[in-house]
């Protein structure tokens, strides 16, 4: 009888093990299906088609923005700084400028006629994001330099209209590159605010922006959303995830290596990651984009709820990122695994921290994505207030005092700083004004132009 007993007792006690193991083995599986039945039943995107839908190929300017690249001359190193020495208001040789645009014109008229396309589709997609294909190489900000340089050129000349029909070329291939929500795309689009700023502020310094002009590029900036844009770059990184694992599920073969050498060399050496070795792949796989998926929803959240956003915040992701990625143990006995590294979220981890793409950064990792929609909307709100300084100008004959004197003759409402969400700073500066952004340092410099991290359009 006691026998009996005791064997019931372990045959219970072996099935609670049992059932607690099965229990954990599948906890992974089940929350990664709860996480994604949550982004199915909340409306989200869960394909690249669901973001960006498809247009017909006779609105589409990819190609035509790749023959203006595929056009652009081979300049040497000299002329390249001329071009730019040229651009930033240096005392260069105007000859040499004009002979380095007239090589151009065939990838400038290409690149205008691009701009007037109405969608513009660049990205090859492919469900692993490193095989993904963007057809527009640095021959864009090539494209952007030229597109200024002339804007200058046309300037000196006296030909306003020309020089800002370039800025409009400028703001609507950012409008182009937004319609992708890529990383390399953000960064481009950003570089094309750039253009746009510098040719606003020589034009307005110099002959002043027509009235007529200021609706239209008013108009054309504005109808940015920066927000929106946002949104939509964070749901396509989830999109990214989820295909990426999908991929890998259906190549055990490469998921195994990424398993085993993702952030931690490779497991034939020291440093390699072993725990590859030491759990089946498929629950590696739910664990990794689980933890993948509930930052994305984290960072969305963030997002939603608009500016200004909370840096510190992203500060506290990054520690949980760093720790997801550390987390696990390194051998050092015995003797013969010393070095060697279990890391079982190295994965997310890795994806979480080493996809940035701005190689010096004021904030953290994870607000990598935040900090160039502000740096944008910056640009964004500050090319509004001094197009509207202009419009106030012309009627009135002078620059105000402050910006709030614009409100509601030039603007409904004073721009705001996105980086602090304080109205963006402005003053008089002999017969010009300057404005500035505190830019991510989350610092007024002191209206410092050479301080990097301030955002400027000056005046003169």
């Amino acid at each position: 009888m006691r026998q009996r007993m005791l064997s019931s007792a372990l045959a219970v006690v072996c099935f609670v093990i049992g059932y607690l193991f099965w229990h954990f083995y599948r906890l992974p599986f089940v929350e990664l299906e709860k996480e994604l039945q949550a982004i199915k039943a909340d409306g989200e995107p869960m394909r690249f088609e669901d973001i960006v839908l498809p247009v017909p190929s006779s609105q589409n300017a990819a190609v035509i923005y790749q023959q203006a690249i595929n056009a652009l001359p081979n300049l040497s190193w000299n002329g390249l700084e001329t071009l730019d020495a040229f651009r930033f208001g240096h005392r260069v040789d105007e000859a040499s400028v004009r002979n380095i645009l007239k090589r151009c014109q065939k990838s400038l008229a290409l690149v205008k006629k691009a701009s007037r396309y109405p969608h513009s589709r660049w990205v090859k997609w492919q469900p692993c994001p490193y095989s993904i294909e963007l057809r527009h190489p640095s021959g864009l900000r090539q494209l952007l330099r030229y597109l200024e340089a002339e804007a200058l050129l046309f300037l000196q000349e006296g030909n306003v209209d020309e020089a800002l029909n370039n800025c409009l070329t400028a703001i609507r291939i950012a409008e182009h590159l937004w319609e992708e929500p890529v990383a390399a795309h953000a960064v481009y689009a950003l570089a094309s605010f750039r253009s746009a700023a510098r040719i606003v502020q020589r034009v307005q310094g110099s002959k002043g922006i027509p009235p007529e002009w200021v609706t239209r590029l008013m108009r054309l900036i504005s109808r940015w959303d920066g927000d929106e844009a946002l949104i939509r770059w964070l749901q396509m990184e989830r999109v990214m995830h989820i295909q990426f694992f999908d991929w890998l599920r259906a190549s055990p073969k490469d998921a195994r290596e990424f398993a085993l050498m993702w952030s931690e060399d490779c497991c034939i050496y020291p440093g390699g990651n072993i725990a590859g070795w030491m759990q089946p792949i498929s629950r590696q796989l739910a664990i990794n984009e689980l933890i993948l998926l509930r930052f994305d929803r984290r960072l969305l959240e963030i997002a939603r709820r608009g500016e200004p956003y909370d840096w510190n915040e992203f500060k506290l992701l990054d520690e949980k990122a760093i720790r997801t990625k550390a987390f696990g143990f390194t051998f050092e006995r015995p003797k013969f695994l010393r070095g060697f590294a279990f890391r079982p979220f190295a994965m997310a981890g890795e994806m979480l921290i080493s996809s940035g793409f701005k190689s010096e950064r004021n904030l953290p990792e994870l607000a990598r994505s935040f900090e160039v929609i502000a740096e944008t909307k910056a640009l964004q709100r500050l090319l509004q207030a001094a197009l509207a300084l202009s419009l106030y100008r012309h009627e009135i004959g002078s620059y105000p005092v402050a910006l709030a004197d614009l409100v509601p003759r030039c603007l409904p409402e004073v721009p705001k700083d996105p980086f602090d969400g304080k109205p963006v700073r402005y003053r008089r500066k002999g017969k010009g004004f300057k404005l500035w952004s505190v830019g991510s340092n989350l610092k007024d410099d002191g209206r410092i132009k050479q301080m990097q991290a301030d955002i400027v359009l000056e005046v003169n």
